[in-house]
């Protein structure tokens, strides 16, 4: 891709490079550009035309490469957010994958059930049916 790029400036340089050879006379002639507005006038002196061209394209070229630079310091923001969620993905399936291999030894162990779950369990029972807990705790007893 580097090779085309290189390749068409080449080619686009010497376009220019004949089209100004072939044509000496417009790019030296001199004008001068005079603004007009309303509260004032402005008048840059008599330059040759092949100046005001080439001010033109160093603009152009100036413009882009703001242009790229913001585009450039944008997706670096992005790459480093991509990054930090990446690693905190990578860190949580390192731990998933640490548990599976752990159920895999130990099959008859069982993992221990998140806490919202024991609490739920333990609201439950305690909410549902307290007399047939003691119900259960007397025949024991008993």
């Amino acid at each position: 891709m580097n090779k085309i790029k290189y390749l068409f400036y080449f080619i686009l340089i010497v376009a220019l490079a004949i089209l100004v050879i072939e044509n000496p006379g417009f790019f030296m002639e001199k004008k001068a550009l005079v603004f007009n507005l309303k509260f004032r006038s402005f008048a840059i002196p008599a330059i040759p035309i092949g100046l005001f061209i080439l001010g033109a394209f160093v603009i152009g070229y100036f413009m882009a490469y703001v242009n790229g630079l913001f585009l450039r310091f944008h997706a670096k923001k992005t790459v480093k957010t991509m990054n930090a969620r990446m690693k905190v993905q990578l860190d949580e399936l390192s731990s998933l994958r640490k548990e599976v291999e752990f159920l895999q030894r130990n099959p008859a162990k069982k993992a221990e059930a998140p806490k919202q779950e024991k609490e739920e369990k333990k609201a439950e029972e305690t909410s549902t049916e307290p007399a047939a807990s003691d119900m259960e705790q007397a025949a024991v007893q008993g």
